[in-house]
């Protein structure tokens, strides 16, 4: 349900045939999605960094010395059912939440099948899903698309008396059922979390999954979405500061998705985290963007790729790689 790599066709074939049974019934069950609000609660945190963090860019800026770091991972960890994903993702979340553990905020994608079991091996005190699914009737076909909701979770290793607010909100479009990414089964969209820091600053973060597909209905949807995105930022966020990390489904170097991406950045006023190497492929479709606000300045101490949650390992933990920055928050 992403757009790259490409999932083997025979698995998609495979998708289609066990759900086309299914469709007429949803047709008629499936009511506007919904966005919902507020955190979860999860347990302590005690781990630090775990130095397996490999990056493109040295320290740009130095580490401040009366403001606040706050270091980001931003992973579509191919959390899907074992029979779509091709694999054994049981086997593999508790590997990921290792690494995880190493990061102050962490923004998943594709955090379907196996939740709670990702849950159980992370530390983080803050916890919050992202939007469930859009019907009854699709909560109830787990073994086709997991939870069938968002896929989306946001972390953060902060006591819960800093979230300041939370939003999940489903895109109200999507595109393609039976092939296109299959992400009408899903509710992607984005979740906010507000975070207040020390000295008064505040930062809101957004994590984001967009619909999947190369064809002009999947192009088409994408670009809505990417406007709903851009209304929430200048509508929530006006003078805050922001970091918005996910899976795009957007490459920067197609004639079609990248003036998208560079007209929402200039709409927001973001800036890209250098997390890849300068001249690498422009197929990438997972970012990190960030801004400063009127109360906080950020400035990117260092970015890349985490270095065990590459796809350049022997045995990758998904199809995707992880995104990692390290940010100093200054008072302005």
């Amino acid at each position: 349900m992403n757009g790259t790599p490409a999932r083997p066709r025979h698995r998609s074939r495979l998708f289609a045939s066990a759900v086309r049974a299914s469709l007429a019934l949803l047709c008629a069950a499936l009511p506007p999605p919904a966005s919902a609000d507020g955190p979860s609660p999860g347990r302590a945190a005690t781990g630090s960094p775990s130095g397996d963090r490999g990056s493109f860019e040295p320290s740009a800026h130095p580490a401040p010395a009366t403001g606040f770091e706050l270091s980001v991972v931003s992973y579509n960890i191919h959390g899907l059912p074992a029979w779509i994903a091709g694999d054994r993702p049981a086997e593999r979340m508790p590997r990921i939440a290792s690494h995880l553990n190493a990061y102050d905020v962490v923004l998943l994608q594709e955090d379907f099948a196996h939740h709670e079991l990702l849950a159980e091996h992370v530390r983080h005190r803050v916890r919050i899903t992202g939007n469930g699914p859009r019907s009854r009737l699709l909560a109830q076909l787990f073994m086709l698309c997991g939870s069938c909701g968002s896929g989306l979770t946001l972390l953060a290793d902060l006591p819960p008396s800093r979230v300041a607010a939370t939003d999940r909100v489903a895109f109200a479009h999507c595109h393609g059922w039976l092939g296109n990414g299959h992400d009408c089964w899903t509710s992607k969209g984005f979740v906010r979390l507000r975070l207040r820091l020390p000295r008064g600053m505040a930062v809101d973060l957004y994590d984001v999954h967009m619909d999947a597909g190369r064809e002009a209905g999947d192009r088409e949807v994408r670009a809505r979405q990417l406007d709903q995105l851009r209304a929430a930022i200048l509508a929530r966020s006006l003078d805050n500061a922001v970091i918005v990390g996910g899976d795009f489904n957007l490459q920067w170097s197609d004639p079609h998705d990248g003036p998208l991406l560079r007209r929402f950045m200039r709409d927001v006023r973001l800036r890209e985290a250098p997390t890849h190497e300068p001249g690498s492929p422009g197929g990438r479709v997972d970012y990190l963007f960030y801004r400063g606000g009127r109360y906080g300045r950020l400035s990117v101490i260092e970015a890349g790729i985490v270095t065990a949650l590459s796809l350049d390992t022997e045995s990758p933990l998904s199809d995707h790689a992880a995104l990692f920055a390290r940010f100093a928050v200054h008072p302005r």
